[in-house]
């Protein structure tokens, strides 16, 4: 009954000046360039692997390009991702059954 489906993680730390520093001119046009068809049917889940500070708009710029393309989009790494899908399956499992 669990949903399958590639769980796929992207990670905000290439985009970064020396993976610490977001410009964002340069963040911007990568967001606009970059195919995220790549993400189409999977679940994903948004994070940044090294301790620089990133805005959160950065993340929800990420996620409001995903989102057009995947199952699921969540901030956090797979153990927020497998978190955020299982209630998913409880509430198409009630609504089949009623």
């Amino acid at each position: 009954y669990y949903p399958e489906g590639d769980r796929v993680l992207f990670d905000l730390k290439p985009c970064l000046h020396n993976e610490l520093v977001l410009f964002e001119k340069d963040f911007r046009k990568f967001v606009k360039d970059n195919d995220w068809q790549v993400y189409q049917n999977k679940y994903v889940g948004i994070i940044c692997s090294n301790d620089a500070i990133v805005p959160m708009w950065a993340y929800m710029l990420i996620a409001s390009k995903i989102s057009i393309f995947a199952k699921k989009v969540v901030f956090g790494g797979k153990n927020e991702l497998e978190k955020a899908i299982y209630p998913t399956l409880i509430l198409l499992n009630i609504k089949t059954k009623t």
